[in-house]
């Protein structure tokens, strides 16, 4: 019932799982690091979207180039809200609805390279966020905002 999340050189697992193809002149302690079918697909579809706190902003993680995360998030009340990127690289953003229809989508808002999208929510309704680098072959992190 575990998935494997790759081999680390610390017990906190933080940093970036060492490449499959590791070696090193020494010896060393790698530790292997489990997880939950949850935590090992979150955000990878919309099915697995992680739930944001729309009163924050959420960091956007891309570590596998052409990856897109996905969020999901219900409005409190029916207005206009506007969903956006920053950071210093080029991305892009979706927004789909309860049926995982997508209803809207930017790439660069006012020639910023930041994605922002604005669109009437409905109160109580389940809403994603699909977010993902401009290119498909970088990685790199970015954060957005639900307003």
């Amino acid at each position: 019932g575990w998935f494997f999340g790759g081999w680390y050189d610390n017990a906190e697992f933080t940093g970036a799982a060492l490449p499959s193809l590791y070696y090193s002149p020494s010896a060393h302690t790698l530790y292997a690091r489990w997880m939950t079918e949850e935590e090992f697909y979150a955000g990878t579809s919309i099915e697995w979207a992680i739930e944001i706190d729309t009163t924050a902003a959420q960091t956007v993680v891309i570590d596998t180039a052409g990856e897109t995360v996905y969020y999901k998030f219900v409005p409190t009340e029916t207005r206009s809200y506007t969903i956006s990127s920053q950071g210093s690289i080029d991305t892009y953003g979706y927004l789909y609805n309860s049926a995982g229809s997508q209803i809207a989508s930017d790439d660069d808002s006012n020639d910023n390279l930041q994605f922002r999208i604005t669109y009437t929510l409905n109160a109580g309704e389940t809403y994603y966020i699909g977010a993902r680098l401009y290119s498909s072959s970088n990685t790199g992190s970015f954060t957005i905002t639900v307003a």
